[in-house]
């Protein structure tokens, strides 16, 4: 049985990029770093299709 991130990155790949995208976000601005931030643009790559935009954020539309 599958649980945790694990399961989370087998089932849904794209929302969990975005949760570690997000988190590695929060981590900078925690530290006062601020040099990871939105917006987020998330595309999933596939060996048929090549790659299909799932969230516009800094990406042109494909």
């Amino acid at each position: 049985m599958l649980n945790g991130w694990k399961a989370s990155a087998i089932l849904q790949p794209s929302q969990t990029a975005e949760r570690m995208v997000r988190m590695e976000i929060q981590a900078s601005e925690t530290a006062g770093k601020r040099d990871v931030g939105e917006p987020i643009a998330i595309v999933r790559l596939e060996a048929v299709n090549g790659l299909t935009l799932e969230k516009i954020g800094a990406c042109r539309e494909i």
